[in-house]
């Protein structure tokens, strides 16, 4: 497992649709949260962080209890990535050119801008929302194996 980003965590729910995994030691608003990309698939709470992770074949003999560690699709890092980073600036650039373009005032470049890239954020929302419905995009997860004695 070669990934930027791994969490140790346990399965706490098993359903025919998905797991719920606890990430131990992060309470969801902890500086490793803020700059996680994927940190909008996540439920944040007082408990932990918990994230939910489609059920596939290969997840067959996880269940309640295990220890597993979670990481974020590489796929998942790089959309995240391009949307938070990405999206803003670009949509900043086209907002302050197209008004540039029509020959408006520098205050109504600048206004548009700024407007423009905070519609880049609203994108991002909705997204989000899709990402999370995705198995492509969603968390991967591996069961630790207990240490043979």
């Amino acid at each position: 497992m070669h990934q930027a980003q791994t969490h140790r965590g346990v399965v706490t729910a098993v359903s025919p649709k998905e797991l719920a995994v606890r990430i131990e030691g992060l309470k969801g608003n902890s500086e490793a949260c803020s700059g996680c990309a994927a940190s909008a698939l996540c439920v944040k709470g007082g408990e932990g962080m918990l994230i939910r992770v489609p059920r596939l074949p290969e997840y067959e003999g996880i269940s309640r209890g295990d220890e597993v560690m979670a990481y974020p699709a590489r796929k998942l890092r790089k959309v995240a990535s391009w949307l938070m980073f990405g999206l803003p600036v670009v949509l900043l650039i086209a907002g302050m050119w197209i008004a540039t373009e029509m020959k408006a005032s520098d205050f109504f470049v600048a206004f548009t801008g700024l407007v423009c890239a905070a519609a880049a954020f609203g994108v991002n929302s909705l997204f989000a929302a899709q990402l999370r419905k995705s198995n492509s995009y969603a968390w991967k997860i591996e069961k630790i194996q207990a240490p043979v004695t």
